[in-house]
């Protein structure tokens, strides 16, 4: 795929423009076309799996962001194949989200130009594909699940976190992992372990620990007040 780009400057011109016409309509370059035809494709199964219209999607808004988000995530990396490098790119997604499918950021988050464009860590799709990217586990059905429980402050929580050189992925598909294993769903705990690893991190490679990455993992729940032998799973 030849991702092109919309920087900042044009996309608030885009943005204002929709916003005076009250009209958030696709206007995407035709070599899009496909791409355009299989998020709305992704997004109307989302909302047929939850049953819901598209009015209901900020009252479901968790449940449309990490289904839509794996849907969303194997789209852009099996069928259209993302790097990295250009997943990084702020400039990729305001192209996609303010000419491909304007549409779908307005059911979510209303008119909210930090949602479409202005903030790096807050662009929707951005954010999902970055959210899921980081806690993809094997397959499919398997990250459905880690991911089933959490909410929306999950993903400000682990977006929020990148470091000097980047998202440490296998350190947070550990956590996320873990998280999802031993049941951690207070908003409160998690943010304590995000904070306690934003922390150790500094001082302390979790590479290098005794007992690699899982230990280091582990011992940051137990640290941060997870009783694991009461929340593992079976």
């Amino acid at each position: 795929m030849d991702w092109l780009r919309l920087n900042k400057a044009k996309s608030k011109k885009c943005f204002d423009e929709m916003n005076e016409k009250s009209k958030f309509d696709s206007s995407c370059e035709e070599s899009y076309d496909e791409l355009k035809s299989d998020i709305f494709k992704e997004f109307y199964e989302t909302l047929r799996e939850l049953k819901i219209e598209v009015n209901n999607v900020k009252n479901r808004a968790y449940e449309v962001d990490y289904i839509f988000g794996i849907k969303l995530y194997k789209l852009m990396t099996f069928k259209y194949k993302i790097s990295e490098n250009e997943a990084g790119n702020d400039d990729v997604w305001r192209y996609i989200q303010l000419k491909v499918c304007p549409q779908i950021i307005k059911y979510r988050y209303g008119i909210n130009e930090d949602r479409y464009y202005k903030e790096s860590r807050r662009m929707w799709l951005k954010t999902l594909w970055w959210y899921v990217y980081l806690a993809w586990k094997d397959n499919e059905e398997t990250t459905k699940k880690i991911l089933s429980e959490n909410t929306t402050d999950t993903i400000l929580n682990i977006i929020d976190r990148t470091g000097t050189y980047g998202y440490r992925r296998e350190l947070f598909n550990e956590i996320l992992y873990k998280k999802y294993l031993y049941k951690v769903t207070d908003r409160d705990q998690f943010r304590k372990i995000m904070t306690l690893n934003t922390m150790k991190v500094q001082v302390i490679d979790p590479f290098l620990v005794n007992g690699g990455i899982e230990k280091y993992v582990e011992e940051l729940f137990v640290e941060s007040g997870v009783r694991i032998n009461e929340f593992r799973r079976s």
